[in-house]
């Protein structure tokens, strides 16, 4: 009977364990995401904390998400809700998205984290950052995203980032060989 006893102990303990170690999303900082490592086509969950930003005492706030591979792919405006401890809205990258660029606004006034904007870097089925994205960001720094999302990237960041990309990835030099 003891040994029957231990056994169901046992197992009630390995269970406990195993259900606690599933990923939760854990939002922290002013700009988070969940899942951590996003992949084209996952739906991600955005939190936003607009404490001590220009937008901070508005009723309503907006995220814009410039969806990137080589050039823009599409720009989405998603309708954040309010909860206590932030702004929440979910987007859904297309399968050819390297990564994403947010912006926060409303109305007029927005929130591109220091003309840098919010960046998400997408991944793989083996967990490795999707080649083209920090190269896609770099082009669109120095393309399209200096009018859409008002970024101002310097020459020299945004060259490092192609060549940080190509030196990984060199099948990638014909795509992006235009911004480059």
């Amino acid at each position: 009977m003891k040994k029957f006893s231990y056994a169901i102990v046992l197992t009630i303990i390995s269970m406990s364990l195993f259900f606690s170690c599933s990923e939760k999303p854990e939002f922290k900082g002013k700009f988070s995401f969940y899942p951590n490592k996003p992949k084209p086509g996952d739906e991600i969950t955005i939190r936003y904390v607009a404490d001590s930003t220009k937008i901070a005492d508005k009723e309503t706030i907006d995220l814009a998400a410039y969806f990137y591979n080589n050039d823009l792919i599409e720009a989405v405006s998603v309708d954040l809700n309010k909860k206590d401890d932030g702004w929440y809205g979910n987007i859904n990258p297309p399968e050819n998205t390297y990564g994403i660029l947010i912006k926060f606004v409303n109305d007029e006034i927005s929130d591109n984290n220091n003309s840098k904007g919010y960046l998400i870097n997408l991944y793989g089925k083996d967990g490795k950052m999707l080649p083209g994205s920090k190269a896609g960001y770099a082009a669109a720094g120095m393309t399209w995203g200096k009018n859409s999302l008002e970024l101002k990237l310097e020459g020299a960041e945004a060259l490092q980032l192609f060549k940080d990309d190509l030196k990984d990835n060199p099948g990638l030099k014909a795509e992006f060989i235009s911004p480059y």
